[in-house]
């Protein structure tokens, strides 16, 4: 993804995804040698061959890391930014302008660099990630695939993966459910297990964004 044009990398981006759908574990030796700057620069000119999500599911899939020092590694990476633009506000005026299917992903990677600093001094970009997670957290407006998206960012945002990147709160979620994912009532429980963690976390954002 270092060279080419904005279509040349957005193959590449692609081909990149597909590996790391194939075998979870790549992503830990692309998290360490990716140049961030060439995911960031895919979320901005991409917009103009609508292959910008593209960048999007690639940087949320090297987000899934086992370890949180590899995690930080990867932030500090991204934060850097790229061609003297700031990759808080890029991803912030993607957030505004973002599907909702793709809101819950990009607030949560926001809120995940912003918090790099300093975690008690509120912010814009945290002020807007707490107004977009909260808007999309709410059942009776937004569709399923937006819950779904939802949950997944709260997953990611919690940072427990497996080595291959599989989200290990979720099967804990199931099996403290009763549910067995081999069984046929394996996608019930999970969609009960999501709508019951969905719902202890929506008073906890309201709480959140009427903090002075």
């Amino acid at each position: 993804m270092d060279l080419g044009d904005t279509c040349e990398k957005s193959k590449a981006a692609s081909v990149l995804h597909c590996c790391i759908q194939a075998d979870g574990s790549c992503r830990h030796y692309l998290s360490k040698n990716l140049k961030k700057d060439a995911i960031i620069s895919l979320l901005v000119l991409g917009k103009q061959m609508n292959s910008h999500g593209l960048a999007l599911a690639l940087l949320t899939e090297l987000l899934c890391l086992s370890r949180r020092n590899q995690r930080e590694e990867f932030l500090s990476g991204l934060i850097t930014g790229w061609d003297c633009l700031n990759t808080m506000h890029i991803l912030l005026l993607y957030l505004q302008k973002a599907r909702p299917d793709e809101r819950p992903i990009v607030a949560v990677i926001l809120l995940q660099l912003d918090l790099m600093g300093d975690p008690l001094e509120c912010s814009v970009y945290r002020e807007e990630v707490v107004d977009a997670m909260v808007k999309v957290l709410d059942c009776q407006v937004f569709s399923g695939i937006v819950q779904e998206q939802s949950a997944r960012a709260l997953l990611i945002f919690g940072g427990q993966f497996s080595y291959n990147g599989e989200p290990v709160v979720e099967k804990w979620l199931l099996r403290k459910a009763g549910f067995d994912e081999k069984s046929e009532d394996s996608f019930c429980g999970k969609d009960i297990c999501i709508d019951g963690y969905l719902h202890l976390v929506i008073p906890i954002l309201h709480k959140v964004s009427a903090y002075p």
